[in-house]
């Protein structure tokens, strides 16, 4: 499910979304996965809770009595994101519209990947079906690891950006040249993108999102001598990575960005699970394609 060329599949699907987010910026349109809007939320509450100093922690014979309140939370929390995954499911499962509509976002007709957990769930004469707690447990490590850190990333790089309008400027000037102001980006664009590469290494460094994490380097040197994948420079690149860069190029192709009239930037954070920023960033986008149709 998760192997390269299926990766590679739907990246008319990741076009397709990025160009969703564009077009709901430009028109101040609302959220409209429901999953996402509905979801997220309470797993950003969920992640606080788990890094709360909680006494029972120290003590755990005072569990039982769960003193500051932090299981009775958490309980809740969770039999929301239950409802939420579980009428996500069910939905898909009783409308077989939303699988042709993934299934024509490939190239090839794939679908997406809760449709395959779906496929796999259905599926009579497979030992190894998944059950529907399965498929919920998968489809929260996905949003939890997928979304927290890629949205914090881009946003402390954005509110970097907004502090430094001078370095604003050349990585727009940089996406003129690769992209055109007559075009939108595509993932072939992001390994021309030098300077914004550049830029996202550097907000990395100075705001890493796991400050706290044991840093790791190999001891064992090994050298891949298979031509092949040296013809194939993306296959180096973390689908993570790719997708923050593919969401920034974009929202920095297709706006100017400024601060709200008045407001000040802090750029203090706040250390959960992820350094956060303290004060989340606010920014008015302002249209900077002359052709309207490009953000449809």
């Amino acid at each position: 499910m998760l192997s390269n060329s299926n990766l590679e599949a739907f990246c008319n699907l990741r076009k397709d979304e990025v160009r969703k987010a564009i077009k709901e910026i430009y028109s101040k349109g609302e959220r409209r996965d429901r999953i996402l809007a509905n979801l997220l939320p309470v797993l950003a509450h969920m992640l606080d809770l788990l890094v709360k100093p909680n006494i029972s922690d120290f003590f755990p014979v005072l569990a039982r009595f769960d003193i500051q309140g932090v299981a009775k939370e958490i309980t809740t929390l969770l039999q929301k994101v239950e409802e939420i995954t579980e009428d996500t499911i069910d939905e898909r499962i009783k409308n077989p519209s939303n699988k042709t509509e993934a299934a024509e976002a490939t190239k090839d007709g794939r679908t997406d990947f809760l449709q395959i957990l779906i496929d796999l769930m259905q599926e009579e004469d497979n030992k190894n079906s998944l059950g529907k707690t399965q498929i919920k447990a998968m489809l929260i490590n996905i949003l939890v690891g997928g979304t927290d850190t890629s949205s914090t990333t881009i946003e402390w790089i954005m509110a970097e950006l907004l502090c430094h309008p001078n370095v604003m400027e050349k990585v727009q000037n940089e996406l003129n040249k690769v992209v055109g102001l007559n075009n939108i980006v595509e993932e072939s664009h992001i390994l021309k993108l030098e300077y914004l590469d550049a830029v996202v290494k550097e907000t990395l460094r100075l705001y890493p999102l796991g400050p706290l994490l044991t840093p790791r380097t190999p001891s064992n040197l090994a050298l891949w001598e298979d031509t092949l994948y040296q013809r194939i420079p993306l296959f180096f690149l973390m689908s993570a990575e790719r997708m923050v860069r593919l969401v920034l190029a974009s929202l920095l192709h297709s706006f100017k960005w400024q601060l709200l009239e008045g407001e000040k930037l802090d750029m203090s954070g706040k250390l959960r699970l992820t350094l956060r920023k303290k004060i989340p960033l606010r920014a008015i986008p302002v249209p900077r394609l002359s052709n309207t149709d490009l953000y449809e």
